[in-house]
């Protein structure tokens, strides 16, 4: 299942942020699918968190799982 697909027109011109919001559209996808398959919510929200911190690692700042 693909709700979301990255387009060039998304792009701000820097390879790495890019690549990251190419990600995020990514997970979003995962996330429709395992809402979908009827996922239980602890896995999803794993990884968020996951992508979140490893997207937010260069800026010093983390997200911290509740």
């Amino acid at each position: 299942m693909s709700e979301f697909a990255w387009s060039a027109k998304y792009s701000i011109g820097n390879a790495q942020i890019d690549a990251e919001h190419q990600r995020l559209i990514e997970l979003a996808n995962d996330v429709a699918t395992f809402a979908a398959s009827g996922e239980k919510l602890p896995r999803i929200k794993g990884a968020i968190v996951a992508e979140m911190n490893a997207t937010m690692k260069a800026s010093g700042t983390a997200v911290k799982p509740e």
